[in-house]
């Protein structure tokens, strides 16, 4: 089975006091939910290649990294911070 690109594909709760910051909006935190296992791309010889992001919550709606950039676009940074 094949996982479209972008796509959280295992998820994990994350500990309480993890948070990221917009470069849009630096005085306000949103917090992280958990941590996703996405699916980026597939390699030449059909290996899922995944990174690690965080799901933060932002106006009511839950998102990972890629997700943001998708809708927010690249120029709008997120930075993971710890507690």
């Amino acid at each position: 089975m094949k996982y479209v690109e972008d796509s959280p594909i295992a998820l994990t709760t994350a500990a309480p006091g993890w948070y990221v910051r917009t470069s849009s909006s630096t005085d306000n935190s949103y917090p992280i939910v958990a941590w996703a296992t996405v699916l980026q791309t597939y390699s030449a010889d059909g290996a899922a290649v995944t990174t690690i992001e965080p799901v933060f919550l932002y106006g009511g709606v839950l998102h990972t990294s890629s997700e943001w950039y998708e809708a927010m676009g690249q120029d709008n940074r997120i930075r993971v911070i710890a507690p």
